[in-house]
């Protein structure tokens, strides 16, 4: 396992200079250089425009300009931002569930809430790939 490891960026480096050999190298991300702002604008990018993903960007850091005010918004306040990049927003919150519910919810000592939330979430994400 060790030596798998060590392995690894050996075998990154290999890949990376393949790609760039067929594509070339980028002078610098499309997206600056900001790992979140990337992470936020990969999300709002799916199955919409460049032109919905970076209005939908816009409002959102004009509303929340730091990113623990994004992360403690409530959902309607995400929900306009959201709308604007023709992303359909159907928050649910889990009643007395805490952070990271799905993990928690399968310890064998779970709190009621939290494994009835990791139930509920799951029934949830079946009934959405179902929709696909």
């Amino acid at each position: 396992m060790a030596g798998a490891v060590r392995a690894l960026p050996a075998r990154l480096r290999e890949i990376s200079g393949l790609l760039a050999g067929r594509f070339g190298r980028p002078g610098i991300c499309a997206h600056e250089t900001d790992p979140v702002r990337n992470l936020v604008l990969t999300i709002l990018s799916q199955n919409t425009t460049d032109a919905n993903r970076d209005r939908a960007y816009d409002r959102l850091a004009k509303r929340f300009p730091t990113l623990p005010g994004l992360a403690s918004a409530r959902p309607p306040e995400v929900e306009e931002a959201m709308e604007a990049a023709g992303k359909v927003y159907e928050p649910v919150i889990y009643e007395g569930a805490g952070h990271g519910f799905v993990r928690a919810g399968a310890m064998p000592d779970a709190e009621e809430a939290n494994r009835r939330a990791r139930e509920q979430a799951w029934q949830r994400w079946k009934e959405l790939l179902g929709k696909l």
